[in-house]
């Protein structure tokens, strides 16, 4: 995240613009295969048994199509059976996958107009618990302010399933690679602030890789939705990180930006088809994009110091600079519906990772006004919103603090959260003015009311998740939220408490913003492990869960 500001052809810091030649022929094309009729399809049914050849319910089945690079899923029923409906004509690998067990590969298998069929044997687990979820090996560390500060710490970017992570290592061993996790960023070093030494002989004298804790994902607790089908789309390579995407409203065309690779990439739902658009700004660090009320998407481009929106009709760029060199510009402010929040005169509020700075930008005038938060300087901003009364309010996750500022009179107050190495992460607000507030360190979702100072903490289904965004449903008042080391996303009602848990069928399923598709009831997440390697994929994943909106209901 150095904050090289090379440019494609672009001059400094004014209002930038250029043009993706024959984008609207492109997009026209995507949209039309996204909301035309759907080609023949077949159904693949089975069913799946343990090692013992019993049937065995809630079991995954994947039927990944590479050519697409689309991957199909289901749970199977009670009696161990399965049915994907739906899908393409071509070449299927299929998997079977459960927790607790080691994956069954069926035999590759070809689908034409006819229906198929292919049962499953899952296989015993190994040394290796790749089944095993990044929250059992938490949960084998003994509670206490060392597990959340390295939770807080050293879960920011990847699972702690990674069968790199989950090596019992002496407190040498630690010590290298929290030494090789501080020299990844200067940026990332600030955020790990536990003493170094200290953390590698904790790790070790409590033996952390060696055996992961006891764990059920279909726990009754957990309220899982096992009737939902998963698509998971396949995006970039090895070097890639695909950190954020956006559902097109009118569309459904998905994108997601590529931070590494300079990309922006819209994925049909239906089809699978990808269209790459390259940024035309070298080493922008394309970060957070989403789009407005108006249908225009606006992306922060963090090493670069700028933003910028893109017009998916025209194919028009349009960049903003201005800002402080290092501002490490990261994401905005959203609706209770997750448009691109504006004010009364059309301005954008953008949160600025770096300097303890936040930002509010006019589109039309590209003119970009900075305000000095409180605190030092060194503080990292992380996630924002803005409340009925204008004040902004975010959250800085390494000084586990949250707070306020009112640009008008530049006054503002921030404070620390009463539990250490909460870890605050990205944030929402609701039409209520309530934050809702993911605590990384914790497993919990804190509302934070903005009106009256009052707040509630509501804990996740799975102990030692680690919770990395809060996005708000207006349309149904409910708070999804990220479930990184259990693979899941949950739906958590306000009213009653009660949290829905929708699990996905990758390992390692590290999510970081949420996404909802009204016109179909979707929602979506992208995996972004850094680096990919981590995650045992030399790709980045979007994961759509097929009408989850209306499963929670």
């Amino acid at each position: 995240m150095k904050n090289s500001a090379h440019r494609r052809g672009l001059r400094s810091p004014a209002l930038l613009r250029c043009r993706v030649c024959a984008a609207a022929t492109i997009i026209g094309t995507i949209i039309g295969a996204a909301c035309g009729a759907t080609a023949s399809a077949s159904t693949l049914t089975g069913q799946v048994l343990d090692p013992s050849g019993k049937p065995e319910a809630n079991v995954f089945v994947t039927a990944r199509n590479a050519a697409r690079k689309m991957s199909f899923s289901v749970l199977t029923d009670a009696s161990g059976h399965y049915r994907l409906d739906d899908l393409f004509a071509g070449k299927y690998e299929l998997r079977a996958r459960k927790s607790g067990f080691g994956d069954s590969a069926g035999a590759p298998l070809t689908l034409d107009e006819h229906d198929g069929s292919a049962d499953l044997k899952l296989t015993p687990d190994d040394d290796t618990h790749l089944s095993t979820p990044g929250t059992a090996w938490l949960s084998a560390l003994p509670n206490g302010p060392e597990k959340a500060a390295f939770v807080t710490s050293c879960t920011i970017c990847h699972d702690q399933a990674s069968p790199f992570t989950h090596v019992q290592r002496d407190a040498a061993g630690w010590s290298a690679i929290i030494a090789t996790m501080k020299s990844q960023a200067d940026a990332y070093s600030l955020v790990l602030r536990m003493d170094p030494d200290h953390l590698a002989h904790w790790l070790a004298d409590a033996k952390y890789g060696a055996k992961p804790a006891a764990y059920d994902a279909f726990a009754p607790a957990a309220h899982v939705a096992t009737s939902a089908r998963v698509t998971e789309y396949e995006v970039g390579n090895v070097n890639s990180w695909e950190h954020d995407l956006a559902i097109e409203p009118k569309t459904g065309i998905a994108w997601v930006g590529d931070y590494t690779n300079d990309e922006l990439v819209a994925v049909n739902p239906r089809t699978g088809e990808q269209k790459v658009y390259p940024v035309p700004v070298l080493h922008s660090g394309l970060h957070t994009l989403n789009f407005d009320r108006d249908g225009l998407l606006w992306m922060t481009f963090q090493a670069a110091a700028m933003v910028g929106s893109f017009d998916t009709a025209n194919g028009q760029w349009r960049f903003y600079g201005g800002f402080t060199p290092g501002s490490l510009n990261h994401s905005f402010a959203y609706d209770s519906y997750g448009f691109v929040k504006k004010d009364a005169k059309g301005r954008i509020n953008i949160g600025l990772w770096g300097g303890n700075r936040t930002a509010i930008l006019d589109p039309a005038s590209g003119k970009v006004q900075e305000f000095t938060l409180p605190g030092p300087k060194t503080d990292m901003p992380y996630g924002i919103a803005v409340d009925s009364k204008g004040l902004i309010w975010y959250t800085k996750y390494a000084e586990n603090k949250i707070g306020w500022f009112d640009p008008v009179t530049g006054k503002g107050k921030d404070w620390e959260l009463a539990k250490p190495d909460a870890g605050p992460h990205r944030i929402h607000i609701d039409d209520n003015d309530n934050l809702w507030i993911p605590l990384s360190g914790y497993s919990s979702v804190l509302r934070y009311n903005t009106r009256d100072g009052s707040q509630k903490e509501f804990p996740l289904p799975d102990a030692d998740s680690f919770p990395y965004d809060a996005r708000y449903d207006a349309k149904s008042n409910r708070v999804w939220v990220t479930g990184n080391g259990g693979n899941a996303l949950y739906a958590l009602d306000p009213e009653t408490g009660r949290a829905t848990t929708f699990r996905m069928p990758s390992i390692l399923s590290y999510g970081r913003v949420i996404a909802f598709d009204y016109s179909t009831g979707d929602v979506w997440t992208a995996l972004c492990s850094y680096p990919n390697k981590l995650a045992l994929r030399d790709y980045g994943v979007l994961v759509r869960i097929h009408h989850a909106l209306d499963l929670v209901k």
